[in-house]
């Protein structure tokens, strides 16, 4: 696609990727704005809720493998509506629940819709756009992503407030879920998705996942979630058990958890033209492990709330900007690719957060989230193995 792409039809599928993301977020952020009350609805301790993040990303991971190189061959557009429909399904499932067994079915429906959606619709923006553009566009794409994340545990945070049923939440989840896969229904009726002339000759997954770089690109991806969900995913709990903060302000803790994100991603897509990808991720990580040592060494959640914030912010560029790279580094191969490390950061996704749970039963949550940092730390360290010629490869800044 890029510059030979039609406009009407970039700006659809561009509309159509974004909102599609938007919706995923929803569903990936709803369960964990609603862990106090799903939780006593479920009567299920903290180890036995990390079982809902096992089932959200292992049954992700499995949809973004199943869309990798089938979209690369056949277009990304025809992943995108069938995922927006298994997730809202999947919501109302969850909302009809009546025991922890069902709910954690509802889950692997939620988390494979999202995986045949979220890798494709960041191919899908990968494929449309190309240089700096290519940087600006999948940060804007991952705001949408942000937005969702930000709009869901506000809602959820009110309906609390208002004193309205948890399972609400989850219906209104299935609605924009329904929306969004109507818009990337009707991108794929009214255009085409031309696909590059290059995939015939390209090499497949297996062979990908022997380059080196991409290697490094999925640790990185892996990490990352790890690190974002392995706080994320919990702050609701840290902020009531250990802040002392009120039902409703704890849910919304995530919201401003994603705000920062949002923020941090937006500064990242005006800030494309002036700061190469890999300085981005590594400025980001390195300040990103400051506040994450910060929010665990306060006691008040007024004080926490800053902190969580401004973690966000850091953290928010560090995930499309690693898309932006195999962008760049795999063209004509974007959905196989994205596939990987979008796989990859689900097997972070399915190992951290269960295990803060884990460790928070034992020594509680304020301990337990100090494994976030170590995760920030090790993805540091794996950026630092990128040689300059792989830098080279991913940069639209010329390093000469």
């Amino acid at each position: 696609m890029n510059e030979q792409t039609n406009p009407r039809f970039r700006r659809l599928a561009t509309a159509a990727a974004f909102a599609s993301l938007f919706a995923y977020a929803v569903a990936f952020t709803v369960t964990s704005a609603s862990m106090n009350e799903v939780g006593a609805f479920f009567h299920a301790t903290q180890s036995t809720l990390g079982w809902l993040f096992r089932a959200l990303m292992i049954s992700f991971f499995t949809g973004v493998i199943c869309a990798g190189r089938f979209t690369d061959k056949h277009g990304k557009l025809h992943a995108i509506w069938p995922g927006c429909a298994a997730m809202a399904v999947g919501m109302i499932l969850f909302a009809q629940s009546s025991d922890f067994r069902t709910a954690f079915l509802s889950t692997l429906l939620m988390g494979f819709g999202g995986g045949l959606s979220e890798g494709s619709a960041m191919a899908l923006v990968s494929d449309l756009y190309t240089g700096a553009r290519r940087m600006s566009m999948a940060n804007w794409s991952q705001a949408a992503f942000s937005f969702g994340a930000i709009a869901c545990p506000l809602g959820v945070g009110q309906l609390l407030k208002m004193g309205i049923h948890w399972q609400a939440a989850y219906y209104g989840g299935a609605g924009v879920c329904v929306i969004a896969g109507i818009a990337a229904l009707s991108t794929f009726i009214v255009g085409r998705e031309e696909l590059s002339p290059m995939r015939h000759h390209e090499s497949g997954m297996a062979t990908l996942m022997k380059d080196r770089l991409l290697l490094v690109l999925a640790a990185s991806i892996m990490l990352y979630v790890g690190a974002e969900t392995g706080t994320g995913n919990w702050l609701a709990v840290y902020f009531k058990a250990d802040l002392g903060a009120t039902p409703s302000y704890a849910a919304w803790s995530v919201a401003v958890f994603w705000a920062g994100i949002t923020l941090g991603r937006i500064l990242a897509g005006w800030l494309a033209t002036r700061i190469s990808e890999v300085p981005t991720i590594r400025c980001g990580l390195m300040v990103a492990a400051l506040f994450q040592a910060l929010l665990l060494l306060v006691h008040g959640p007024t004080s926490g709330m800053a902190f969580v914030f401004l973690l966000g912010t850091c953290l928010g560029p560090i995930f499309p900007t690693i898309a932006s790279c195999s962008g760049a580094a795999y063209p004509g191969q974007t959905g196989t690719a994205m596939g990987i490390l979008v796989a990859a950061g689900s097997l972070g996704g399915a190992i951290f957060p269960p295990t803060v749970g884990v460790v928070a039963d034992h020594t509680g949550m304020r301990m337990a989230l100090w494994i976030s940092l170590v995760v920030i730390a090790l993805n540091l360290g794996a950026m630092g193995l990128l040689r300059k010629k792989d830098i080279a490869r991913v940069s639209h800044i010329s390093l000469s």
